[in-house]
C-alpha cells in the first residue's frame, strides 16, 4: 500500500499490517515505548515497517546509535568482532570527520536497537491487513466526497491515490470543483460519468 495510504489511515488511529509478520512482539514493544502507541487489534499482523510509519508520522527521529542498551546480539560478539566495529566506527567518524549518522554494530541486526525507554502519550491504534485498509479508505473516501467544499491537499491526493491504486469509482461528489479536478488529473471515463450536463462548463 502507498505510504500516502498509510499516513492518512494512521491519522485514523489505524495501522496497515501483513500477514504472517516477523517480530511482532518486538514491534509492538518498540511502539509502545517509543511512540506510546498501544495496540488494541491485529497484534500478529505487525510488522517493522509500522516504526517508520509511526516515526514519520509523530515526528520522532528513531536513531540507529552505536550498541544502543547492548542487545543480546552486541553481547555474543567475538573479541574479534568488537575490535573490527570499533575501528570501523572510530575511522569513520574520526578519521573521514563524518558525524552525519549514528553508528552501530556491523554485527547487529537493526530491528534490535530501536527499541529504548521514552516518555511519551497514549494512542490507542489497531492493525489491520491490507485488504481491511482498503474497505475502511473506500468508506472515508465515500464521506470525504459527501462534502460540497472542496478537498484540501490530503483529502484530494488520498481520493486521487485509491483511484490509481485500487480503481475505486465515486459513487457520489457533491463538490464539482472536486470532480473536474479529479476527471483532469485522471482523464477516467468512470470519473466522467459522475458529472451532469450543468457540470460541463465547469470544465469549459
Amino acid at each position: 500500500m502507498r505510504t500516502t495510504l498509510q499516513n492518512y489511515l494512521f491519522s485514523k488511529k489505524i495501522l496497515v499490517g501483513e500477514e504472517n509478520a516477523q517480530d511482532s512482539f518486538e514491534v509492538i514493544f518498540t511502539l509502545a515505548k517509543k511512540f506510546g502507541i498501544k495496540i488494541t487489534e491485529g497484534h500478529n499482523l505487525a510488522h517493522k515497517e509500522l516504526i517508520e510509519i509511526a516515526a514519520y508520522n509523530i515526528g520522532v527521529y528513531v536513531p540507529a546509535p552505536f550498541y544502543q542498551n547492548f542487545p543480546m546480539s552486541v553481547k555474543e560478539l567475538t573479541s574479534e568482532e568488537y575490535l573490527l566495529d570499533q575501528l570501523i566506527s572510530y575511522f569513520r567518524t574520526y578519521g573521514m570527520d563524518d558525524f552525519s549518522t549514528a553508528v552501530h554494530s556491523l554485527f547487529e541486526e537493526d530491528f534490535e536497537r530501536v527499541a529504548y525507554e521514552g516518555k511519551t502519550e497514549i494512542r490507542e491504534f489497531k492493525i489491520v491487513t491490507e485488504e481491511e485498509a482498503i474497505k475502511l479508505l473506500t468508506e472515508y473516501v465515500d464521506d470525504m466526497l459527501l462534502g460540497t467544499r472542496p478537498l484540501n491537499d490530503v483529502q484530494y491526493s488520498t481520493v486521487l491515490d485509491c483511484i490509481h491504486e485500487y480503481g475505486y469509482q465515486i459513487k457520489k461528489c457533491n463538490s464539482k470543483d472536486t470532480l473536474v479536478r479529479l476527471l483532469i488529473a485522471t482523464k477516467s471515463n468512470t470519473v466522467m460519468s459522475a458529472l451532469e450536463l450543468p457540470d460541463v462548463i465547469r470544465v469549459v
